[in-house]
């Protein structure tokens, strides 16, 4: 190639590179950044639009924060949106990410707030500057108030938004909100113990859209937990039999979003995790599902194509090889000369290991209390005892500062969750009496 070509082809990126910025810029404000591309101002207008306004500062710090978010950096997301809205104060969706940004760290009191700001700001905006008003972001402020507030065992403060949230879904005509509604409202039912008010709202799911394979999945856990099984193992089926054609039209209606330029940050409903929900039925039901272990193997692998880096996958990869190799230990088989159990071994270690490395990393940027309890159980889950109780103790000393600094009516129900947790690795740790004594230290907190 020569010099003249290289210049040509240079020209023609710094030329895509700019028109890729200017779309960026004009789209709507949900639109993800490519990496490496930052907002720039058209200084070839008149003399008024070359001036760098307010306006146009709070929109880069926000695209900014838009960058951040899709790439999972909430601290450097939180940083950019607040300095939106310290410029724009009625940045309504800045607010908005920003709630979401604080939620996925686990700042749940400052999560609910941020949304509440925006959730007004959506409504007092509107009368001035339609641009800004869009009730679709009203409905996904006040669902995911409803689903931090069932984190934090608030029940009924989870049902209440949640009610809004669907009478939004039906204002709008959006079927697909008022499905995602019902769903939520059914796990915050399920979480209660209301089993059968659970079941009536996944059938509303249902009648919204009969492939709706999460409401099958989540009544066959239901049913489950109740000792149904015989009806558990009817929804198993059906979940197995819809879960492919639900997540390919899923990956549709995305991809059309995108092709309008509607393309949006997929937290409630992303495919990988579809992927994930699906292969964890087959593979925890497989014996009644007419699948096997090797079937939901490759269901997480198709998650991991959508997202190599989805932790959730790795560690369930992970758990799978391990049965995989239990399993091949205990059968002798005359016929393969091939040791099937080091195999699954091998790959249960590869998964373990590149899901030990995404954790730490992310713990670098974001030390919340799930990460360090997912890093501690994997630990726990390969039997490296004094790294698992390092990482599960400081979980733990994370639910004490949550309790000394939150001003939510939940501490005694954060206490019952914290005491759930230490329940369910401190058998399986040889030295207790430190995670005991952090455990004392919470109860004392809750008072």
């Amino acid at each position: 190639m020569t010099d003249t070509d290289d210049k040509t082809k240079q020209n023609g990126k710094e030329k895509t590179h700019k028109e890729n910025v200017e779309k960026a810029i004009n789209k709507e404000e949900r639109e993800v950044l490519p990496e490496g591309i930052v907002p720039l101002i058209n200084h070839t207008q008149d003399k008024e639009a070359s001036k760098v306004t307010s306006e146009s500062v709070a929109k880069s710090h926000f695209m900014g924060g838009i960058w951040f978010l899709s790439n999972r950096k909430y601290k450097n997301a939180i940083d950019k949106f607040e300095a939106a809205i310290k410029i724009q104060q009625n940045y309504a969706r800045a607010y908005y990410h920003c709630g979401i940004a604080l939620a996925c760290i686990e700042q749940y009191e400052k999560a609910i707030n941020s949304f509440e700001e925006a959730i007004n700001l959506f409504e007092e905006v509107s009368k001035i500057e339609n641009d800004y008003f869009d009730a679709d972001f009203r409905f996904d402020a006040y669902f995911w108030q409803s689903f931090i507030f069932l984190q934090i065992r608030d029940y009924q403060q989870a049902i209440k938004k949640n009610e809004v949230a669907i009478q939004i879904a039906k204002a709008l005509g959006d079927n697909t909100k008022s499905e995602q509604a019902y769903l939520l409202w059914a796990d915050i039912l399920f979480k209660m113990k209301m089993y059968d008010d659970a079941v009536e709202k996944l059938n509303k799911a249902i009648e919204i859209n009969h492939n709706c394979a999460p409401s099958y999945h989540n009544m066959t856990v239901y049913y489950w937990a109740q000792g149904n099984y015989k009806s558990a193992r009817e929804k198993l089926k059906e979940a197995i039999a819809i879960y492919p054609k639900f997540i390919e039209t899923e990956k549709g209606k995305q991809s059309q979003c995108k092709e309008n330029g509607q393309e949006k940050i997929w937290l409630i409903n992303r495919i990988d995790f579809n992927y994930l929900f699906y292969g964890n039925l087959v593979f925890s039901f497989w014996v009644y599902s007419g699948k096997n272990i090797d079937d939901a193997n490759e269901i997480y692998l198709d998650g991991l194509r959508v997202d190599p880096n989805n932790i959730e996958i790795l560690i369930a990869l992970v758990q799978l090889y391990i049965q995989k190799q239990e399993q091949a230990t205990t059968k002798i088989s005359l016929q393969s000369p091939i040791d099937d159990s080091s195999i699954d071994w091998s790959k249960a270690r590869q998964f373990y290991y590149k899901a030990v490395n995404l954790l730490k990393k992310s713990l670098d940027d974001d030390e919340t209390s799930y990460k360090l309890r997912q890093l501690g159980t994997l630990y726990l889950t390969m039997e490296e005892i004094e790294e698992a109780e390092k990482y599960l103790k400081k979980a733990l000393e994370k639910d004490i500062e949550s309790l000394e600094t939150n001003e939510l009516p939940n501490r005694s129900k954060l206490r019952g969750i914290t005491s759930l947790r230490l329940s369910h690795f401190v058998v399986r740790l040889h030295s207790t009496a430190p995670l005991r004594k952090l455990f004392l230290q919470i109860a004392a907190s809750c008072g």
